[in-house]
């Protein structure tokens, strides 16, 4: 059954700007609430100069590896000479989910939700490797604890959005 297609755009590029501001601020929220967290935990003390750089650097980095995700997904998208298909030719299969992973919903088929993760993915580890060699620089956390809070904030602050269909927008 092909689904109904309404003629849109990729969804990260068409949400009203307001979605970026509450996706923002939402990001700064939970990153400044798990650095406070980690560095009660850690260092033992509250220091707000170390506090305000890491959550600066996590935001940003976030906010950043968010709009990598966005672009190089719309990149493979418009590379790719995709179409709704519904054979069984595997090589349109996976255009076909490329099509519908940003022209309807990234649910759609096993390939548009790989698709998606790709993205996703690539959005996580530039989170992750961002904050543990620049967010936490001025930090005396250990390496374990700079991996386990830089994989905290890769898992919470996640483009979960990726995965949201056109519609909800």
């Amino acid at each position: 059954m092909k689904p109904q297609i309404n003629n849109v755009s990729f969804f990260p590029f068409s949400m009203p700007i307001e979605d970026y501001l509450f996706s923002f601020l939402s990001v700064f929220l939970i990153n400044t609430i798990i650095i406070i967290v980690a560095f009660y935990f850690i260092e033992k003390k509250i220091d707000i100069k170390k506090i305000f750089f890491s959550d600066l650097c996590a935001t940003t980095f976030s906010v950043i590896s968010h709009m990598v995700g966005m672009i190089s997904l719309t990149i493979i998208s418009i590379s790719v000479d995709n179409e709704y298909y519904e054979g069984t030719d595997l090589i349109k299969q996976i255009k076909s989910g490329i099509y519908l992973a940003t022209n309807h919903s990234p649910l759609d088929s096993i390939w548009s939700i790989l698709f998606t993760l790709f993205g996703f993915l690539i959005s996580m580890v530039i989170i992750f490797f961002s904050n543990y060699f620049i967010s936490f620089i001025q930090t005396d956390f250990t390496k374990k604890q700079k991996a386990i809070t830089s994989l905290v904030l890769s898992l919470a602050t996640a483009p979960y959005i990726f995965f949201f269909p056109n519609q909800w927008h």
